[in-house]
């Protein structure tokens, strides 16, 4: 079984738009795919926001690692199914040697 989590979350934001300060544009995190016997794999991915991610306003001292996640997840989409497979198959299909 493959569990995703996501780590080095980023929200970037406009100091002023739509009247409002510090308004969410973009966000960036890296998404981590975990197999049963602790092997990972991850990619960085970057996403913009077409309209205010949230249906009101939310201060940007007030948005959490969950909303963050949220928008993300939201604004990717089905790129985030194409991701997520590609993330299992570097698992599944492929052996990953690494250094560091």
């Amino acid at each position: 079984m493959i569990t995703y989590t996501w780590k080095n979350i980023e929200i970037q934001c406009h100091h002023t738009m739509y009247g409002e300060s510090n308004v969410a544009f973009a966000g960036c995190g890296t998404l981590v795919a975990t197999d049963e016997n602790g092997v990972t794999s991850e990619k960085k991915l970057t996403t913009g926001f077409n309209t205010p991610p949230n249906s009101g306003y939310i201060a940007s001292s007030d948005i959490t690692k969950e909303i963050a996640v949220s928008w993300i997840e939201s604004a990717l989409g089905d790129l985030l199914t194409a991701e997520k497979t590609a993330l299992e198959n570097n698992l599944t299909v492929f052996k990953i040697i690494r250094w560091d």
